[in-house]
């Protein structure tokens, strides 16, 4: 019994800068339809993201590109605050026991578990919407990604996305916005509303 409290309170640590909403089970959502893969692979920047402890800089990005095993290549890369550049190479695969196409896997080391990557929206060539959410005994984890093309993105797509998530009970006020250099994203964040800078 003490291992399993000490084992709680060192995944409560480590977590602290996680979404975890104690008392609830993730939602139902609905993936991307017909999703394609190969119109989904290039560069994407991350515009709003759920905290991760993972996640410790800004200027966030994700480059995918096909394997020759067939799974797609997932380059991250981040500015820590010290103004270094920190990459991290993982891989997307098919889910075992799902079959649609955007219900995928994520992992960056053969020791780790793999996450669920799943895509709620994308068009391929302006935004794309990110999502993961695991039961926990008592609550669950997630984390979500709101990717763009480029490094802006406009309004109407920040408001349609924030409207399927809000749909599928996703709270969207634990959303943080990913701030890079001034001037690079083209909107500011306040109270839930989108203003032009």
């Amino acid at each position: 019994m003490i291992i399993l409290i000490l084992a709680f309170i060192a995944f409560t640590a480590t977590t602290n800068a996680q979404i975890i909403t104690w008392l609830s089970s993730c939602p139902d959502v609905q993936l991307k339809a017909n999703f394609d893969r190969t119109k989904y692979l290039g560069q994407w920047y991350d515009m709003e993201h759920f905290p991760a402890y993972f996640q410790k800089g800004r200027c966030s990005s994700a480059h995918y590109s096909m394997r020759d095993d067939g799974r797609i290549k997932v380059n991250n890369t981040q500015i820590m605050p010290d103004g270094t550049s920190d990459s991290v190479i993982g891989y997307l695969q098919k889910n075992a026991i799902n079959n649609e196409p955007a219900c995928l896997e994520v992992r960056f080391s053969e020791w780790q578990p793999r996450g669920y990557y799943l895509v709620l929206d994308t068009d391929y060539v302006n935004y794309s919407v990110v999502y993961s959410c695991t039961n926990l005994y008592v609550g669950k984890f997630e984390l979500l990604w709101i990717l763009s093309r480029r490094r802006t993105l406009a309004v109407g797509y920040l408001e349609h996305i924030h409207d399927l998530l809000d749909s599928y009970g996703i709270d969207t006020t634990r959303i943080e916005v990913e701030y890079c250099d001034s001037g690079e994203l083209g909107y500011c964040h306040q109270s839930s509303k989108f203003f032009n800078c």
